[in-house]
């Protein structure tokens, strides 16, 4: 777990010039976007940890698209660069 909040340090870091972006939104793109993160998180929380809606890892990406300048209209190639951004840096 001193790994995984490294790496959320370093992702929080990387982003410290948008305020939008919280520690949650950063669990959400990497649970929606890596299996084995998704595998880890529900193997090592509790069962009263819930793991992230649909709504909320939406509210993500928008968080991070709204960061971008990117508008409404993200495309999947928007959300494929958010995905690959966010584990290239938590991954570092």
């Amino acid at each position: 777990m001193v790994a995984t909040t490294t790496s959320l340090d370093q992702l929080k870091e990387y982003y410290n010039d948008c305020s939008r972006i919280k520690n949650n939104d950063f669990v959400n793109i990497l649970y929606n976007s890596n299996s084995s993160f998704k595998l880890t998180f529900e193997a090592l929380l509790s069962n009263k940890t819930k793991s992230p809606t649909t709504d909320e890892i939406s509210k993500s990406y928008d968080n991070f698209y709204a960061c971008k300048g990117i508008g409404k209209s993200h495309t999947a190639a928007d959300k494929q660069a958010v995905d690959n951004e966010v584990q290239n840096v938590y991954y570092e």
